[in-house]
């Protein structure tokens, strides 16, 4: 059966310290069986582009929320394509948006922060040393993590009576704020699921004989709209907190461990039982 994979990383393909040792035997097995892992996350393309090197990845990536949709330069005879694509200004790739600009919006959110007095910063605010402390990122990693196009991280220090009223105020920009694991992301219409489905239509135009079996792992609520859209789910619980979201997917695994010992477990799993 061929698969497609999509994950998350923070939490779940990656550890809090930003390991995946114990994803390894998952990896080297996806590896040899030649099936595509494509990381799909908040974060940015310069963040992923540096862990797709290390992981030897070379399959399209997925950043910033569905926001970008970026396909690595190979040789011109390639016949994976994406519309309206283009090259990436430093970085070995055409990349695809189809979202408001991170500068459109928050040209708005600060309009609304000085008007009505919302209490919340995020990345445009901080600099790499601030970013530092709330990721724990290094700061040379830190830098890659600001480099953002279609969205912005921030922290909200305000009620939720007016995070509420904030949310509404998106909605006439044509923007929304989803919660991901340590931050809220303000972000265009653009999501995860809609990312997985154009990476996916990439892979069907390019070998239509195969009837693709998707399978989505996260832990947090921005990826839950990847998990229902999937064909197989693996939730992955969130520390000592245990499972935060659910899933509506035909197949779903709620793993028994947390990040990429629970990544390694599920993905073994699933494969081994369709051999």
């Amino acid at each position: 059966m061929p698969f497609l994979i999509f994950t998350d990383l923070d939490a779940t393909l990656l550890n809090h310290d930003y390991t995946w040792s114990e994803a390894q035997p998952a990896l080297d097995l996806i590896a040899e069986k030649q099936i595509p892992l494509i990381l799909n996350s908040s974060k940015t393309l310069a963040e992923m582009h540096t862990l797709a090197q290390e992981l030897g990845l070379t399959t399209p990536i997925i950043a910033e929320n569905g926001g970008q949709i970026a396909i690595p330069i190979k040789d011109e005879n390639s016949n994976i394509s994406l519309d309206n694509a283009t090259p990436h200004p430093t970085l070995p790739y055409l990349v695809s948006t189809q979202t408001p600009s991170r500068a459109d919006i928050l040209s708005y959110v600060h309009q609304l922060r000085d008007a009505k007095g919302y209490q919340f910063s995020g990345f445009s605010d901080w600099d790499a040393a601030i970013i530092s402390q709330h990721t724990g990122l290094d700061i040379a990693s830190s830098k890659l993590s600001a480099d953002r196009y279609v969205t912005e991280p921030i922290l909200w220090d305000d009620t939720e009576e007016n995070y509420q009223k904030f949310l509404i105020d998106l909605k006439s920009i044509h923007a929304r704020a989803i919660r991901g694991g340590r931050f809220i992301h303000l972000m265009g219409q653009a999501d995860k699921a809609g990312g997985m489905n154009r990476v996916t239509a990439l892979y069907q135009k390019q070998f239509p004989a195969n009837d693709y079996q998707r399978i989505a792992l996260g832990d947090s609520p921005n990826d839950a709209e990847m998990l229902n859209a999937a064909d197989i789910a693996v939730v992955l619980p969130y520390g000592d907190e245990g499972h935060r979201i659910t899933s509506n997917a035909p197949q779903v695994i709620q793993a028994k461990h947390p990040a990429s010992a629970g990544w390694n477990e599920s993905i073994l799993s699933i494969i081994h039982s369709n051999n």
